[in-house]
């Protein structure tokens, strides 16, 4: 069985590349499969139509790969060999973090990781979504919308990986090409990282949704980085499998985001530091 799913795993990366880079395809107005369709739910409220929208998400998402040209296969190659890759170096990543573990990295490890779960994207998207219903900020629902629709949808396909493949965790003592294969059992769900599936879901809608305010990307995107750093410091994950994750979230969120039309200034944008969540909210009078 250790044998099976080790040569399986490229096969497991691929298909996280799929979702992962497939949807830059998108990115014109012609070639998205969204273009030109009719929202139920245009003023992004959330509503009935909010969830009628979803059904559709699900229907035109997996139709992005038609769209592919040869830049994207390009794409999902070279991630491709660094997904073989990291998964060959595993075991010497592991033991040079744990070799250099110290008890202040795994205070900050501990915070860190809450952008990727427990309260932290909560707290973030509850704060956006109430703020654009207070001021009427379109924009600001919008994001929070698609965010949750992000974390859920990618929340489903890692799901589907871990009961599908069972990975050993690092911190179990296996190696890194230990897999029981696919079961109902609740343990050994190292593959693919859920808290960086979600950090980087989180952090791609809040990029995306306000690409033109300078330090929104970097913040956002560091933080995710530091969530799956922070997995692999705790013993949690592998490097292969933040990875994936990462290409999980990162492309789950994108694709859906080019689903939906922009929308222009804002006057609401989220607030995430080390110590706090929140939302600043700025008008021109």
């Amino acid at each position: 069985m250790r044998a099976s799913f080790d040569l399986s795993f490229r096969a497991l990366v691929a298909s996280a590349l799929c979702i992962g880079i497939g949807t830059r395809a998108c990115a014109s107005d012609e070639a998205s499969p969204g273009a030109g369709r009719v929202l139920a739910n245009p003023e992004a409220h959330l509503n009935l139509g909010f969830f009628q929208d979803w059904g559709k998400d699900l229907v035109l998402l997996p139709q992005e790969p038609r769209s592919w040209g040869a830049a994207e296969y390009l794409q999902i190659g070279a991630l491709a060999g660094v997904g073989v890759t990291l998964y060959s170096q595993d075991d010497r990543i592991r033991d040079y973090i744990q070799r250099h573990r110290t008890s202040v990295r795994d205070r900050w490890a501990e915070n860190l990781q809450h952008f990727g779960g427990g309260i932290g994207p909560a707290v973030i998207l509850i704060g956006l979504y109430g703020t654009g219903e207070i001021i009427g900020d379109r924009r600001a629902r919008r994001t929070a919308l698609v965010a949750i629709e992000s974390l859920a949808v990618s929340g489903v396909f890692n799901q589907a990986l871990k009961y599908a493949t069972h990975r050993h965790r690092p911190n179990s003592g296996d190696d890194r090409s230990t897999w029981s294969g696919p079961s109902l059992s609740t343990t050994n769900l190292s593959f693919a990282s859920g808290h960086t599936t979600a950090a980087f879901a989180l952090a791609t809608s809040l990029a995306e949704g306000y690409s033109d305010v300078v330090w929104v990307p970097p913040l956002v995107y560091g933080l995710a980085t530091a969530t799956a750093l922070a997995r692999m410091e705790l013993d949690k994950h592998w490097a292969s499998d933040v990875f994936v994750g990462a290409l999980i979230g990162y492309g789950t969120a994108h694709g859906l985001g080019l689903l939906y039309p922009k929308d222009g200034q804002i006057s609401a944008i989220p607030i995430v530091t080390l110590d706090e969540f929140g939302v600043a909210v700025s008008a021109n009078f």
